[in-house]
């Protein structure tokens, strides 16, 4: 037995897995450092007001990147030669950034009619975090590159160095200068970790220049992205929806702006869940696509990846409750006491989400594209009136009802998953 427990030890540690994990550590800790700092330095009001427009932000970079991320990482795991995936490369990341740049205009515009919500001081103050958008999305599509070519130690080299640096800049803007010292030092963040990874990839990004000179080389390649891209791009705009869903409920229907803040600092204790699943989701999504055409190794492969899951899920929402239990009350002073009577709701979401999270990855990386994209829109029009009757009933009214939506989405993806893996294998050798 513990020979088998040091052979996955040193397998996983091989693969990057602890790398991956101790720079997620710092990256989510980080993560919720900033906002648990800020949540004593701002108002209530003020910690709604950023949830809000991280959330939508969120799924703009989502809407903005058009499934680019996915299609790298499905395409450069594939084994090709170098000059071609130099050329995925550069294809994708000319895309990704005009992309991202036209969504921004459309933000502007939005902002500009008070279209983006119904709080005026979002709409006004959007138009300079919106250029989060390109930075953002640029940082996700270096991410897949990454984990595409197995550099898993580059990725938490880059993470690790430029988070801690805007954790600083977060904690310090947001001390002196409230609300708007929080956007600056986040937008400087982003652009410090897209510019490191532009750096490190400019071998790539000129190779992938040299070989794309011509206009119909780079439709070629762009031809290859959009394959994947048009069925990802259904699959992440409803999987991000379905986490920000809530919350842009809240935004135009929740009339009170305080109360947003309690549920928006009751999702940032939840932030801290993230850090094991994040690291599984992103070490295993290479794998699942390299055994895509052997059935046996591919499941086995998800069994291990599931059952680290598993642990997690039984473990961690319980710690987390307790811990949160009895900090909160002694350090905000009763400040934030409705959001710990959200987080019990908002924990069992999470441990639902977990526990389908990875048969999405799945999906995607045994080749069942379509099937993934059509699974996150049925989820997504599903929850939309669950989310919507909740939010015309207060905070609790939107968490009961994010809870029922990811309790429906385990369903639907787990029988899905069910009849697409191990019943067609159990017929085939029946």
């Amino acid at each position: 037995m513990i020979n088998k427990i040091k052979v996955v030890f040193f397998n996983v540690a091989k693969k990057g897995f602890f790398h991956l994990l101790s720079a997620n550590l710092v990256l989510q800790f980080a993560g919720f450092s900033s906002q648990f700092f800020i949540a004593g330095f701002l108002s209530s009001t003020d910690l709604g007001r950023i949830k809000i427009m991280q959330s939508i932000i969120q799924l703009m970079v989502v809407v903005a990147g058009i499934g680019l991320n996915s299609s790298v990482l499905k395409l450069c795991s594939e084994g090709r030669g170098e000059k071609d995936v130099n050329s995925i490369y550069f294809s994708g990341l000319i895309i990704t950034f005009f992309s991202t740049l036209v969504f921004y205009l459309v933000l502007l515009e939005f902002a500009f009619y008070g279209a983006i919500s119904s709080d005026d001081i979002i709409n006004k103050v959007m138009c300079i975090f919106g250029l989060a958008i390109i930075p953002i999305a640029l940082n996700n599509y270096h991410t897949s590159y990454y984990q595409a070519l197995k550099k898993i130690k580059e990725i938490a080299k880059i993470q690790v160095t430029t988070k801690i640096i805007t954790l600083i800049a977060i904690v310090l803007c947001t001390y002196y200068f409230y609300l708007f010292g929080f956007i600056f030092a986040t937008l400087i963040g982003f652009v410090l970790t897209s510019t490191y990874f532009l750096l490190l990839s400019k071998k790539s990004f000129f190779c992938g220049y040299n070989n794309l000179r011509s206009i119909k080389a780079l439709i070629n390649y762009a031809k290859e992205h959009v394959y994947y891209a048009k069925y990802s791009t259904f699959a992440n705009v409803s999987g991000q929806f379905s986490i920000v869903a809530d919350i842009i409920f809240i935004n135009y229907l929740v009339e009170d702006r305080s109360s947003i803040g309690q549920y928006a600092f009751a999702l940032t204790l939840v932030l801290l869940l993230d850090l094991l699943l994040s690291t599984i989701q992103q070490i295993s999504a290479p794998y699942f696509s390299s055994k895509e055409n052997d059935r046996l190794a591919f499941l086995s492969s998800f069994k291990k990846y599931q059952n680290y899951l598993y642990i997690i899920v039984c473990l961690l929402p319980i710690i987390v409750f307790i811990l949160f239990s009895y900090m909160v009350p002694h350090l905000f002073s009763g400040k934030y006491s409705l959001a710990l009577q959200l987080l019990p709701i908002l924990l069992l979401a999470w441990c639902l989400r977990a526990l389908f999270a990875l048969k999405g990855v799945a999906f995607w990386g045994g080749g069942f594209v379509r099937v993934s994209s059509l699974l996150g829109v049925v989820n997504m029009v599903i929850s939309i009136p669950l989310l919507y009757i909740g939010a015309h009933n207060g905070i609790f009214g939107v968490a009961f009802a994010k809870f029922l939506a990811t309790l429906i989405a385990y369903t639907t993806v787990s029988v899905t998953f069910y009849f697409t893996y191990y019943k067609s294998n159990l017929d085939h050798a029946n």
